[in-house]
């Protein structure tokens, strides 16, 4: 079918499966965007010592856990588990934990 030219993608209904198109004249780029991806994930996120440092990260939050809290999405004392479970709260969780939880004045 005829369709429009258009700069951003078309989300079509085919048999009963949802399909977005795109111009043929931007299939390259999306074939380098997602080569791009699968090379980062492979190289980058999934590389060994990225694994190990995400795990060292996980045990240093669940130790602070019981020790560390924040104001949550009610402006009440929370912890980093309840803030997994509030969305507002978990929004809330940046990188700057980690920081604060370095300085701060609990063992």
């Amino acid at each position: 079918r005829d369709r429009p030219a258009r700069a951003s993608a078309d989300a079509v209904q085919a048999q009963a499966q949802a399909q977005i198109c795109f111009q043929l004249k931007v299939a390259t780029d999306l074939v380098e965007i997602y080569t791009l991806r699968a090379k980062l994930h492979k190289k980058l996120y999934q590389h060994h010592t990225a694994n190990v440092a995400e795990l060292m990260i996980t045990d240093v939050l669940k130790l602070a856990n019981d020790h560390f809290s924040f104001r949550g999405s009610d402006n009440a004392a929370t912890t980093l588990a309840q803030a997994a479970l509030d969305p507002k709260a978990f929004a809330r969780l940046t990188d700057a934990i980690l920081d604060s939880i370095y300085v701060s004045l609990e063992e």
